[in-house]
């Protein structure tokens, strides 16, 4: 890269100065030998996110993967996991590289009754499709150089297009809080870059939008199509883009009945699946609480505490952070 401007001392600015054709020339004649060409592909699958039920190779036992929303989880929920490990499973909880959690070891006799239980209402083994794949750097909540709270915004953006559509698969949707890239905007379906912007003298949290990315064999950066979105306005905005992008009648407005709301596929599915085991299933009807972290064995009764640090919304700062 250009050695006068530190910081454009980098390949990216040089191959993007001089495009890739010329950067290989130039190595290949640097080496005075060709460069071998890009092998064919030999990694046709891929894993998955782990959600859902899944059987081990052991009979009679599975592994059940729960969502969480973000990578954002907390304290009350980390001890009703091992409670649930312990009561289920073996003890024994599993991390992902997208940040959900396994529970390993389950028996078949006992699927029923864990997805049954309070904290997958919260955690879900499946959740709506507008969430399953959303990825957030770590916001303004631990970054001083996010401009918005990335995780809480997608959070909200995830359930506010759950009430709204319908989607059969899931959605790569991932917010980065600042030119860093850390949730790594450019390669998502659908991306997000945190931004401020003065709205009648007011500065306010917005997001540009960008489309079209992908990975695999024919991988692209997503486009910007959109900029200084305000949050609030990004639902509708974000739900163009899918219709654009989607195969004619993917994303599908959500039917209202008798002129009431329509209620979100996520908690449909929550209420029908507990309905149909806590007609069998009496440790279901328990509510998760904070406990004792030592009592891992023991079933609290009591209302669930419905603060969740995610849902709480961030008031705008009064002087807006201005990009490095």
């Amino acid at each position: 890269g250009s050695r006068e401007k530190r910081k454009q001392a980098r390949l990216k600015w040089l191959i993007r100065d001089w495009g890739v054709e010329r950067f290989r020339a130039d190595v290949e004649r640097r080496l005075d030998s060709p460069l071998a060409s890009a092998g064919k592909p030999t990694t046709d699958l891929q894993a998955g996110d782990h959600l859902g039920v899944r059987s081990q190779r052991q009979p009679g036992l599975n592994t059940v993967g729960l969502h969480i929303p973000v990578g954002r989880v907390t304290a009350e929920q980390l001890v009703e996991l091992g409670r649930l490990a312990s009561i289920y499973g073996q003890g024994e909880l599993r991390l992902t590289v997208q940040q959900n959690v396994l529970i390993p070891h389950v028996a078949d006799s006992q699927i029923r009754a864990l997805l049954a239980e309070p904290l997958l209402r919260d955690l879900s083994e499946d959740p709506s499709p507008f969430l399953r794949s959303v990825v957030a750097c770590t916001g303004t909540d631990y970054c001083h150089f996010s401009l918005i709270d990335t995780k809480g915004e997608a959070l909200n953006l995830g359930r506010a297009l759950d009430d709204r559509y319908e989607l059969d698969r899931p959605l790569r949707i991932q917010v980065s809080g600042c030119p860093n890239a850390c949730g790594q905007h450019r390669i998502g379906e659908i991306g997000l870059l945190g931004v401020r912007t003065r709205v009648d003298g007011e500065i306010r949290d917005a997001a540009d939008i960008f489309a079209d990315g992908r990975l695999g064999d024919d991988p692209r950066l997503a486009s910007e199509v959109e900029s200084g979105v305000l949050v609030e306005e990004l639902p509708e905005r974000v739900a163009r883009q899918i219709t654009a992008l989607q195969a004619p009648g993917a994303l599908r407005p959500r039917q209202i009945v008798d002129g009431s709301a329509p209620e979100p596929s996520h908690l449909l599915r929550d209420h029908r699946r507990r309905s149909a085991a806590s007609r069998t299933d009496p440790v279901c009807s328990g509510q998760y609480r904070a406990t004792d972290p030592t009592d891992l064995g023991s079933n609290p009764q009591g209302s669930p505490r419905q603060t969740r640090g995610s849902d709480t919304p961030r008031a705008p700062s009064e002087v807006p952070r201005t990009r490095d």
